[in-house]
């Protein structure tokens, strides 16, 4: 694997630009919307 992208949970609008991206994985953050909303585990 040469890149990978992150991408937070709380950015949706950022979704579709990563699946365009020339990296080879996406990882998307859900801590930072989690931590937003509140939600414990």
């Amino acid at each position: 694997m040469r890149s990978k992208l992150f991408v937070p949970g709380s950015r949706p609008e950022l979704f579709a630009k990563a699946l365009d991206s020339q990296a080879d994985a996406i990882h998307h953050s859900w801590k930072f919307i989690m931590a937003v909303l509140n939600v414990t585990h």
